[in-house]
């Protein structure tokens, strides 16, 4: 007998149908939710600061070699810095799933990311930049 519960395997959470929708939870008090943490986001976020461990020069961890000579056939850090292909996980999947779970985090973190607005004032109806 099964309780109706699934697993998803690629993001640690339970899936079983929500009574509140999640993205009503995650709202501010101002806007009549709780403020709940957005678990995915936050897991992203805890993925994505190995990319700072490992981008950092002082640090000379020798976990960094094992991953530099797998980033080394794609690009090494470059990687980091431009929207990563699906084709380019799926080859380091093969290799290392660590390593493309935390590419795959780090480029959904980049690519939602929005580009900050040009500061606006309004000063009696007029927009000033």
């Amino acid at each position: 007998m099964t309780s109706g519960l699934k697993l998803n395997t690629g993001k640690c959470t339970v899936l079983r149908p929500d009574k509140i929708k999640r993205t009503q939870l995650i709202q501010s008090v101002e806007n009549g939710s709780i403020q709940l943490t957005n678990i995915d986001s936050f897991l992203n976020a805890i993925t994505c600061s190995w990319v700072k461990r490992y981008l950092d020069i002082t640090n000379t961890s020798t976990w960094k070699i094992f991953y530099q000579k797998i980033l080394k056939k794609y690009g090494d850090s470059l990687l980091f810095e431009c929207n990563i292909s699906n084709t380019i996980l799926h080859e380091i999947a093969n290799e290392n799933v660590f390593l493309s779970d935390v590419l795959s985090a780090w480029s959904d973190v980049t690519h939602n990311l929005k580009k900050p607005k040009p500061a606006v004032k309004l000063f009696y109806g007029t927009i000033k930049t």
